[in-house]
């Protein structure tokens, strides 16, 4: 009876997978510099006379005797309480002379315009029990909410697999599970960070974004360099011992169904690595030594390089991008598995009929479902132009990056629909693949 083996790649995925959730805990670094808003004099000087006592607020014994729960759950010392209000007074103020200016250039007289400032960073928000931006903070949760039931639904799909024998649908739906676990702790931080702008919850939210991102585009590795199902070395298993039929055609069920499945009842030898296993292997392991690399030099790096942290994210991103779309081209376009036969299974697969013969082993299978990961790829890019645009939040609450945030929210149902589909596709290939070993 053949033995089960750890397929060689589990370990160190895990390994480096724990380090990419969680390791990045933030260096001692200080806050963030400041914005022109902060930089007022106005400002300063309100700020001084609320800590000091100065004014009416009664110096910060007044200041946290008025406190409310929420904002001493989330920590709010008597410098923040100060700084917020003072940022909110200090707007008004010059809002109330925009609207002066506006009614005196009716009159032709052209007094310097006085916007909105960023402080510290950021626009003047209106807080929500404590949470200083509370849009960004709710679509936070419904971004981490759609991971979470994608990575429900996939577990389920997981348990099906194993309850006939199927195996998890290694490694294509292991992985989609990651990439759900890593980006739920992504959004957790978010929640964390835009509830409470601290140093080190920035840096949090930072790191585990970029360890998302790092994780997507193993993933589009992985499923780019699995793309024909005969990888990680069961194409040389199987042409060492395929049957051959009268035209010295290797058996199908030998080859084109042996998919990633790391029990191929080759016997007791461990699977042997092939060239796309190596490359998956070398993908995981520079973008881990990557991303520690990156949150050691962002840790230490004073002032914090923002530019680089979003120089480095954009870039990951994109070239995830390029492979899910080159993907989708090599399985629909010809070149890949629209070469191949494979099973049929609930509307999943396309039919094509072979021009060589009318039998049903000349019956050509494609998948349907790339198109998902096409529109994904196309929706995420399109909605990134949000972040490109900056204007002060509306109502006080919402802003572009907190549209940003709601943009994303539907294209993740898109998103794990086509993980969903993708392996469901791999894992009926495998069944069919032992079904004919069997037979």
């Amino acid at each position: 009876m053949a033995q089960h083996h750890e397929p060689p790649w589990k370990s160190g995925a895990l390994l480096v997978l724990a380090v990419l959730a969680v390791a990045g805990i933030p260096g001692l670094v200080v806050p963030a510099a400041a914005s022109a808003g902060d930089r007022l004099p106005e400002f300063q000087r309100c700020v001084s006379a609320c800590e000091t006592g100065a004014d009416s607020r009664g110096g910060c014994a007044g200041v946290l005797a008025r406190q409310g729960e929420a904002e001493r759950l989330l920590w709010w010392t008597c410098g923040d309480e100060c700084r917020y209000a003072c940022m909110h007074t200090v707007t008004a103020a010059r809002v109330r002379e925009e609207e002066a200016a506006a009614d005196a250039r009716l009159f032709g007289r052209e007094p310097r315009p006085r916007p909105v400032l960023q402080f510290y960073g950021k626009w003047p928000f209106a807080r929500f029990l404590g949470m200083q931006e509370p849009a960004s903070v709710l679509f936070s949760v419904l971004n981490g909410l759609a991971h979470y039931t994608g990575y429900r639904r996939l577990g389920r799909l997981a348990a099906r697999a194993r309850a006939t024998g199927g195996g998890g649908g290694w490694p294509t739906v292991w992985w989609y599970r990651a990439n759900a676990v890593v980006a739920m702790n992504a959004w957790v931080w978010s929640v964390v960070f835009h509830s409470r702008d601290v140093w080190w919850t920035e840096r949090m939210d930072y790191f585990s974004a970029i360890a998302s991102i790092l994780v997507n585009l193993h993933v589009a590795v992985v499923r780019l360099t699995t793309a024909r199902g005969d990888d990680d070395g069961n194409d040389e298993r199987a042409s060492k011992g395929k049957k051959t039929d009268g035209g010295g055609r290797g058996s199908a069920g030998e080859n084109e169904y042996a998919g990633d499945d790391e029990d191929t009842g080759s016997g007791d030898a461990p699977p042997a690595w092939s060239t796309r296993a190596r490359v998956r292997t070398a993908s995981l392991t520079a973008l881990g030594l990557f991303y520690l690399w990156h949150i050691g030099y962002l840790s230490l790096r004073q002032p914090f390089d923002y530019a680089y942290n979003m120089a480095a994210g954009v870039g990951a991103g994109v070239v995830s991008y390029v492979l899910w779309l080159w993907w989708c081209v090599r399985v629909r376009g010809g070149d890949g598995e629209r070469r191949r036969r494979h099973p049929r299974t609930d509307g999943l697969l396309a039919r094509r009929r072979s021009p060589s013969t009318s039998s049903s082993s000349g019956l050509r299978w494609r998948r349907r479902h790339a198109w998902k990961m096409a529109l994904t790829v196309f929706l995420i890019m399109t909605a990134m132009t949000l972040e490109l645009l900056d204007f002060a939040p509306l109502y006080g609450v919402l802003d572009a990056h907190a549209l940003w945030h709601l943009a994303t929210w539907p294209i993740l149902h898109v998103l794990y629909s086509f993980f969903h589909d993708d392996a469901a596709f791999d894992q009926a290939r495998r069944d069919l693949g032992r079904q004919r070993r069997r037979s």
